[in-house]
């Protein structure tokens, strides 16, 4: 068994003892306050509403790892663009981990070729400028 396989099963024991331990109190209040149907109906009701949040859970979970997916593709065709207007070969061959880190490994080896083509562009703006420069002063004379 894995720690995350142990820690699972801990925190899913820790779990069951809340819920118990909170179903006996609930119980107790509920039979103190409402008739046997409702305190029966309390309870089925409870059921569903842990069940509704564990599926918010795992919607919530779904929607960022979709994010990041779709974080992670931007990157790529980012990579892509880079390679093209560069003229570099280069490929990106990340390490198997989760996503999240995926993106942040991703992002980063990037950085280079960004700082790459910020520096070109900077160097076309100044001979773009030159040439300016230059034009106008071969009117002027």
């Amino acid at each position: 068994m894995t720690n995350r396989d142990h820690l699972r099963a801990e925190v899913a024991t820790a779990i069951g003892k809340v819920t118990e331990s909170s179903l006996e109190e609930l119980q107790v209040l509920w039979e103190d306050t409402y008739e046997p149907s409702l305190c029966e109906n309390n309870l089925r009701i409870m059921k569903q509403h842990i069940q509704s949040f564990y599926q918010e859970i795992i919607k919530e979970i779904k929607l960022k790892r979709d994010a990041i997916q779709a974080d992670i593709d931007k990157i790529y065709a980012e990579a892509s663009t880079l390679r093209r207007l560069l003229k570099v070969e280069f490929e990106l061959t990340p390490p198997e981990m989760p996503l999240h880190s995926l993106r942040a490994y991703l992002d980063e080896s990037l950085q280079n070729l960004r700082e790459q083509l910020r520096r070109r562009k900077n160097e076309i703006e100044d001979l773009l400028n030159q040439q300016t420069q230059l034009c106008e002063g071969l009117t002027v004379a």
